[in-house]
């Protein structure tokens, strides 16, 4: 048994260590948006939403609204480049007590269309 420490595949030498501290980062960054937004730690949806949001702020330039909140390009370029760095978005565990890697893409239909609804007004 080797003392090298665990080696995410295709991870860039991340050990599984760094990458499980950068998926809770993550999620906790996510989490405080949800609370800022809507008041609630994870609004169902934030796995969806936050990463559509920071994909059109960073695109765009434009800061993004959502709730009561908002996510300004440079916050949601920060989001995105730890996303990249671990090649995912997060969404909550099974128990919501932690978070694990999550693939938002395509958005399904219903969280486009509920963006497209919330930025109209």
């Amino acid at each position: 048994m080797s003392d090298e420490p665990e080696r995410v595949p295709g991870g860039g030498g991340m050990t599984d260590e760094k990458r499980s501290d950068l998926v809770r980062h993550l999620g906790d960054l996510m989490s405080a948006i949800s609370e800022e937004c809507y008041c609630a730690g994870w609004l169902g949806g934030t796995e969806f939403t936050v990463p559509e949001l920071c994909r059109r702020a960073a695109e765009s330039g434009k800061t993004q609204f959502w709730g009561h909140g908002r996510i300004d390009p440079s916050q949601a370029r920060q989001l995105a480049a730890i996303a990249n760095q671990i090649g995912s978005w997060v969404n909550t565990d099974d128990a919501s007590t932690g978070y694990v890697p999550f693939q938002p893409f395509p958005i399904p239909l219903e969280y486009v269309e509920a963006i497209e609804r919330e930025t109209a007004t």
